[in-house]
């Protein structure tokens, strides 16, 4: 059969001060996805390569995916979505379409732009042809989204080291609609809950028994796929919160919204046992307690600037706090600052400089006040995607990237040749902790550092999200 397949994925940080452009993602058309190396483990390669090894005949379109930023810009998302449309109409007819999204996106003017997708979608190929996707978990899942796509399927690890089994899944369920000639269902059940990531590690509890109990759950009520999506705390969304999903024939629709309901039940009778999964502390404790501690290295998250949540990456809190305590052996993971990095790159290496570098505000000051230090340039050099220079003031090194990249696994750091083993404490501008960083990590901390993504979600400037809304109100 004749499958359409793209891929639209960002999760959005509405806080933020910056703008997300066309420029900011990836993008193939047709077959050039199959040379985008860096999607190999994405769910977009797994609904490819599974709806092939099947035998379907696959029609790749457009996909744009960037790391998680700032708000789209309105031009830029509505490129995306005539793109994508526009593929799919040429290749009609069409026996599914398969679409590879994030979930929690958003874009000046759409504050549900999956949801915006798939109408779009709808209104061009009709009601008939089935549409299933693949969600991060952490996606806002709409009203919208689910009358629009049939099936769902959801990241159910995170750290997310599952996302091309998801893509798997979205595909195995359009092929489940396909063979059968049933058409497919998706039922949900949104709870008032904001939850960070970093509460809701998928081998840790209690998020972990909640997840060993959706085979159960599919098992007893016949669903295809069952999912929880978390929502994403970061953006000031009307559609926040947390949701449970099932997937199923559309004539047991009244069993999937039985299903839905039993397992929402079962994640807000243990709300209030969600808990940061890794030890967490203040900024200046963290930091204390990674220096005392004698083995090494300490890795401290520096959790409320984390590019993979979508934070602007500039924040120099950390620096500037291991260098109060007079760190002898640190290492800093990565402030994007383009003007610090030029001037670094124009010094070159082995010079010394003064330096203003990234914002020490918690949020964008006009003009922002930067770190001032004297720095001596030990490297100039490019690795993975992205230009980078390392400085050092005094017993802290410093990782500098030209623009915002994600630094949540060490490969471009152990491409720049930093012995990351050798470091006393390491600080990453992350949440919790990628399985490449706890693979070296004799001791993991999670700073509850201020910024975009600061984990203390009392703290962030909410205007739009429904309230009462669970931990905010009582």
């Amino acid at each position: 059969m004749k499958i359409a397949v793209a891929a639209m994925m960002q999760e959005t940080n509405t806080i933020s001060h910056q703008r997300t452009a066309l420029r900011h993602f990836v993008i193939t058309k047709g077959d050039a996805v199959y040379h985008e190396t860096r999607w190999k483990r994405r769910s977009i390669f797994g609904i490819i390569e599974s709806l092939t090894q099947a035998g379907h005949t696959v029609v790749p379109g457009y996909c744009a995916i960037a790391l998680p930023g700032a708000l789209i810009e309105r031009a830029a998302f509505e490129t995306i979505v005539s793109e994508i449309v526009a593929g799919i109409q040429d290749v009609m007819p069409l026996d599914g379409i398969c679409l590879a999204l994030h979930g929690s996106m958003a874009a000046e003017g759409y504050d549900d732009p999956e949801g915006a997708l798939l109408l779009a979608i709808r209104k061009s190929v009709g009601w008939q042809v089935p549409i299933t996707c693949a969600l991060d978990m952490h996606a806002t899942v709409t009203d919208t989204m689910v009358r629009c796509a049939n099936g769902y399927s959801v990241y159910r690890t995170a750290p997310h080291i599952d996302e091309y089994e998801t893509g798997e899944r979205a595909a195995a369920l359009l092929m489940q609609t396909l063979a059968s000639g049933r058409a497919l269902v998706t039922r949900m059940v949104k709870l008032p809950i904001l939850i960070a990531g970093e509460m809701t590690e998928s081998d840790k509890p209690p998020f972990a028994g909640l997840l060993a109990r959706i085979p159960a759950w599919e098992a007893h009520y016949g669903a295809l796929d069952a999912s929880y999506v978390l929502g994403y705390p970061w953006a000031d969304s009307p559609h926040a919160g947390v949701a449970a999903l099932a997937t199923g024939f559309a004539d047991a629709s009244v069993t999937m919204a039985s299903c839905a309901k039993e397992m929402a039940d079962a994640f807000d009778v243990i709300k209030q046992e969600f808990v940061f999964t890794t030890e967490a502390y203040p900024l200046a404790e963290a930091v204390a307690i990674a220096l005392e501690e004698t083995q090494h290295p300490v890795v401290v998250s520096d959790s409320g600037d984390n590019p993979t949540a979508g934070a602007a990456q500039d924040m120099a809190l950390v620096a500037e706090e291991l260098l109060r305590q007079k760190a002898k052996n640190a290492l800093v993971i990565a402030i994007a600052d383009g003007d610090a990095y030029a001037a670094c790159a124009a010094a070159g290496q082995g010079s010394t400089l003064e330096l203003p570098l990234g914002r020490l505000a918690a949020y964008q000051a006009a003009p922002p006040t930067p770190l001032r230090i004297r720095v001596c340039v030990e490297l100039i050099a490019h690795a993975g995607q992205m230009d980078y220079a390392v400085v050092r003031c005094e017993g802290v090194s410093i990782v500098i990237s030209r623009e915002r990249v994600s630094v949540a696994e060490p490969f471009d750091m152990r491409e720049l040749g930093l012995p990351l083993e050798r470091y006393d404490v390491i600080s990453v501008k992350c949440g919790y902790l990628d399985p490449t960083y706890m693979a070296i990590a004799a001791r993991s901390i999670l700073a509850l550092t201020p910024g975009y993504t600061c984990e203390l979600l009392e703290t962030m400037p909410y205007t739009r999200i429904p309230r009462p809304m669970f931990p905010l109100d009582a």
